[in-house]
């Protein structure tokens, strides 16, 4: 069984649902791939890849695959403990800031400029692409740089220790949370079980009213 979840999933959902996956099923193999969703639109179109979790792609993907919106989300602008940026109020504040971006295969710099354009904000300095929860967390840990990372970091166990929120007043939106998989193919138990107890871990304050948008 394999799942592909992106960064918030993991950080937000997997450590709840998990153990709860394993009393279920302790005996069946899972295999967790971190990444977005072009990173495995071809496996889950191939069927190599049961479903996918995490922020939704910029375009619709094409037909063939049934896409669900679970939940908005927000982000948040985290740094190292103690960066000497961490008492700032605003996006402004940290215009002259170096970034650190998730992934290359969301188009995370032209996000970021984005972001800071609509506040009317020069382009910021981006010096770190990571593919990787991993790699992130290493390089603003031991580093002044800056990330605008899913609100669910501030949340995670792991990181409390190394990193902090820097908390501006400005609203960061971020990309949709959606499920995506193949409605011609039926999911296992084990893996609509695992699949499941991800979605039992949805933040009830992220859940929008009214029923959950599925795009075939």
């Amino acid at each position: 069984m394999v799942a592909a979840l992106s960064i918030m999933p993991h950080l937000g959902m997997l450590s709840q649902a998990y153990p709860l996956f394993r009393q279920r099923y302790p005996e069946v193999s899972l295999q967790l791939i971190e990444g977005l969703f072009p990173d495995v639109e071809s496996k889950l179109r191939n069927g190599s890849v049961d479903f996918y979790i995490g922020a939704a792609p910029r375009s619709t993907p094409a037909p063939g695959l049934k896409t669900e919106v679970l939940f908005e989300n927000t982000r948040a602008v985290i740094g190292r403990k103690g960066h000497p940026l961490g008492r700032s109020r605003s996006l402004k504040a940290l215009a002259q800031a170096h970034w650190a971006i998730t992934s290359v295969d969301y188009d995370a710099e032209r996000d970021l400029k984005a972001m800071f354009g609509s506040h009317g904000l020069p382009p910021p300095k981006i010096v770190l692409q990571a593919k990787s929860a991993l790699s992130i967390l290493v390089g603003l840990a031991n580093s002044d740089l800056l990330a605008m990372l899913p609100v669910q970091w501030d949340e995670f166990p792991l990181t409390k220790g190394a990193l902090d929120v820097i908390p501006i007043r400005e609203v960061l939106p971020a990309p949709s949370i959606i499920l995506v998989k193949r409605p011609d193919l039926p999911l296992t138990p084990a893996a609509e079980y695992f699949a499941d107890m991800l979605l039992r871990q949805i933040p009830v304050r992220s859940v929008a009213k009214g029923p959950r948008q599925v795009v075939a």
